[in-house]
């Protein structure tokens, strides 16, 4: 039933042969164990795809709530006599891991000898079912994608923009003093059509401001770059910005003005849930976030 689930997954025979560290034969022959047990095919297989039948898709939904349930009586049987060991696939974007995660890795590793982990870096969102991934961890707004999701933080965010930048704009430019001021700066835009709308609290009630500027990124490590080279004033969680702050290359704007805070998820597939290793990363990172 794993073997049928993972090549439903990744649509091939061979790469799951590969994964499993088998042959392609043996992965078939499960396959077809499977198949004449079920009085059914699973798979249509041609010389260049291979695609669920009907009663394929039908058998995935019941294999995968089946496997999770079986791997979560096991965990449950296991619990409080495991120990954390293993390996642990962990993804996140690079600008995570360098000013929110890193840190916590040292004293992780020294707490939990026998865990090894392997970071998956990257900006775009994997899918973790599909590519094996046990954890990740995601900033910002969720996607109702069938993941288990923990909340770990909710990170401040400020309004930033460099020494320089608000020296060579001062004669040209309003000083920035209210959220409606920033209309007519360049502002560095974390790409995306809601990015674009810069959200305030007051004690009068929500002020929403539509900004603009000459260059936006899709990764948000960018955004500070830019910042600290004087393209714009840039919004984001204050940890990204605090080392450019603390040094004075940056300045923090409209202190009397509040931003909502961004949230951060640990999410992870259902089949993930009880797994002694995902869990102690969850708390370890849920007590990190708690002093950042």
């Amino acid at each position: 039933m794993r073997v049928f689930v993972r090549v439903a997954e990744r649509a091939s025979f061979s790469a799951v042969a590969k994964e499993a560290s088998t042959t392609q034969s043996q992965v078939s022959r499960q396959v077809a164990h499977l198949e004449s047990h079920l009085g059914a095919h699973l798979f249509t297989r041609t010389t260049r795809s291979v695609t669920l039948t009907d009663e394929g898709r039908l058998y995935l939904d019941f294999a995968r709530r089946a496997l999770a349930e079986a791997d979560e009586g096991a965990a449950l049987v296991r619990n409080g006599m495991r120990r954390v060991r293993g390996r642990l696939r962990l993804a996140m974007s690079n600008g995570v891991l360098r000013h929110f995660v890193l840190d916590a890795i040292e004293p992780l590793l020294a707490a939990h000898p026998e865990l090894h982990i392997d970071f998956t870096v990257n900006d775009q969102v994997p899918d973790l079912v599909a590519e094996g991934i046990d954890l990740a961890i995601r900033v910002g707004a969720l996607e109702d994608s069938g993941l288990m999701a923990r909340k770990l933080a909710e990170l401040p965010r400020v309004v930033v923009a460099s020494r320089r930048y608000l020296e060579r704009t001062a004669a040209v430019l309003p000083a920035i003093v209210t959220p409606e001021t920033l209309t007519q700066h360049q502002c560095i835009v974390h790409a995306g059509p809601c990015d674009r709308r810069w959200h305030f609290e007051t004690d009068h009630g929500p002020v929403t401001v539509n900004v603009g500027g000459r260059v936006s990124f899709s990764v948000g490590e960018m955004v500070r770059e830019a910042a600290l080279r004087d393209l714009g004033v840039a919004l984001g969680p204050r940890q990204l910005f605090a080392d450019g702050i603390e040094s004075g290359k940056l300045v923090q704007l409209l202190p009397g003005f509040r931003v909502p805070p961004v949230a951060v998820h640990a999410v992870y597939p259902a089949s993930r849930r009880h797994v002694a290793r995902v869990e102690k990363v969850i708390e370890h990172l849920l007590a990190h976030f708690a002093k950042v």
